[in-house]
């Protein structure tokens, strides 16, 4: 159920709680899983166990308190942290800025490999790692309860977050910016032409 690919995630979970940056709570009534550039809600009433699984796999526990989140990891215990690691989401899901990009077939190495993202309609693009891409997974879809994902959906802010969404799920992704002087120039020719997503 869901969109998500769980043992991608069970992957970002774990580096995670070993860098102690895995993010576990409750918020709206849904399950939170984040690591340092990813957040993950998904509605409690259709969390299906491979993510309850993750979250006491690592947390040791799964949250039962709403508008709790928590941080810990591999050398620290769980702390209390405020809700903004997870209202940045989901206030963006509320912007009248919001576009929607496509993913294009591009794929660029920089400090990591990275998926371009581009605005049909002004040309502006983002990076975004692959491995967050490979996360989306429409195999998971549950259409008795759930629709396929929109997104990628983001604004034009080059540092904004990038995020996929459907009635019982959403997650969302801190876009990456080239670092290489190679890179940048690959990135900032691709803003001249419209790319198309592989069929």
């Amino acid at each position: 159920m869901s969109f998500i690919n769980f043992s991608k995630l069970n992957k970002q979970a774990k580096d995670a709680w070993k860098m102690d940056q895995l993010v576990v709570g409750l918020y709206n009534d849904g399950y939170v899983l984040g690591t340092g550039r990813l957040m993950l809600w998904l509605d409690r009433k259709h969390a299906p166990n491979k993510l309850l699984s993750i979250i006491a796999e690592y947390a040791g526990f799964i949250p039962v308190s709403d508008n709790r989140i928590f941080r810990m990891g591999k050398n620290k215990e769980p702390e209390t942290v405020v809700l903004t690691v997870v209202q940045g989401v989901d206030d963006l899901r509320r912007s009248r800025y919001i576009q929607k990009y496509i993913e294009s077939p591009i794929k660029i190495r920089d400090t990591h490999e990275m998926g371009i993202l581009q605005n049909r309609d002004n040309l502006t693009v983002k990076g975004l790692r692959v491995e967050y891409i490979e996360l989306i997974d429409t195999k998971e879809v549950d259409y008795e309860v759930e629709s396929d994902p929109a997104g990628p959906l983001t604004t034009d802010d080059p540092n904004g977050l990038v995020y996929y969404q459907n009635g019982i799920c959403w997650i969302g992704f801190t876009a990456e910016l080239p670092a290489k002087e190679l890179t940048k120039h690959i990135v900032d020719t691709i803003k001249m032409i419209r790319v198309t997503k592989e069929a």
